[in-house]
Order: structure tokens, then sequence, then C-alpha cells
């Protein structure tokens, strides 16, 4: 159904029933991590998946140990031409989600990759993916959550980090959650440059 809705113009689905059981079937899962920040796409899909399956972060026993949660940009879904990808304004997500920063990563009113004739390209969307993971390492946190979709997800595993082990650059199911650990390595400019040279 919603297929034949991309080309009509049709707002950006909130989770399905569907949706809402897969992310409340993270809460025991999600339950045994301890993150110190939780970032989420600011497409409705993914901050509402966020939500439910960290809903127990939400209203913690004393205010000090209110996790933070915080929508990025950076991991928003590849974007353009499906309206399923495109994000709502943000004064709608703000009235929708108030649990949710929007200014600590600054979040434009409109969505900033939505064009109705071009998708993103895969190079970009890397680069996009790239310019997160550095917004991460600045990160003081250590133990971060990030509820993003499949595409972004993919070609962040694909294209961005080396993983050591090839399961990790599967594509997503949805609902999915995977632990990973990222660690950042500076590379001498010299280095960089045969590695993209050989």
């Amino acid at each position: 159904r919603w297929r034949r809705q991309w080309r009509r113009g049709a707002a950006p689905p909130p989770l399905t029933e569907v949706g809402r059981v897969q992310a409340r079937a993270l809460q025991q899962r999600a339950q045994t991590l301890k993150p110190d920040l939780v970032v989420v796409s600011p497409l409705a899909r993914a901050t509402q998946t966020a939500l439910l399956a960290f809903s127990h972060l939400l209203e913690p026993a004393t205010a000090d140990s209110r996790v933070h949660f915080l929508a990025h940009e950076g991991c928003h879904e590849i974007a353009g031409v499906h309206t399923c990808d495109r994000r709502r304004c943000l004064s709608e997500l703000r009235r929708e989600f108030p649990m949710v920063d929007y200014d600590s990563a600054s979040v434009q009113e409109e969505d900033p990759f939505w064009s109705e004739t071009v998708r993103e390209p895969l190079p970009q969307l890397a680069q996009r993916g790239y310019e997160f993971l550095l917004w991460i390492r600045s990160r003081p946190e250590r133990d971060i959550v990030v509820a993003s979709h499949f595409a972004w997800l993919f070609t962040l595993s694909s294209a961005v980090l080396h993983c050591d082990d090839a399961s990790l650059k599967a594509g997503f199911l949805t609902g999915e959650m995977r632990s990973i650990i990222v660690r950042f390595e500076d590379v001498p400019e010299a280095s960089a440059k045969r590695a993209r040279t050989d």
C-alpha cells in the first residue's frame, strides 16, 4: 500500500503496528544496555523505534540518571524521491516527540536532503555517515545507541567502517539491534594516500 503512495506526496509514515511490536520486542535486550546517549534519525519511524525500545530510559529513578535522546540529520535514511524517506517538518516533530533534543545537532525546520526528483547518491550517503562518525567521535559519551535505517546502516557498515566480522556488513533486518564497538584510529596522511592509490 505504501509504495502506491510514494509518488503521490503522502506524508512520511509512522511505525505500523508490526513496527511497534518489533520495537517493543527489543525492550528486554535494550534494558541490558547502559547507554550514555541515544541518537535517533529525525525520521519519525526511527525515533519511535528508539523511544519504544528504550522507554525505560525516559523515566529514570532520578533526574540525574535520565539518558539524553538527541536527533541528528547525519543518520537520516537515504533521501529523495520516495516520500517515505522524507522527514516531517521540525515543528511537527517537536510536538510529537517533546522528549527528543532537536537543538544540539541543529536539526533544521525542513528536510535538508529531500528532493522530489533526485535520489541521494550512495557516495553522498557514505560521506554523511563518515561525518556522523566524526561527530560521534567528538562526543564525551562512550556508550551510544544509534537508531537509524536500513540503507544508512548498510552503507555505513559497507563503505565507511572497516569491519573485522564480515557478518556486520550484512543488511539489517527491520527492527534488528546490533551491538558493535567502534574504534577510531588516526591514519597518517601519507599512509592514507598510499592506501587509496594501491
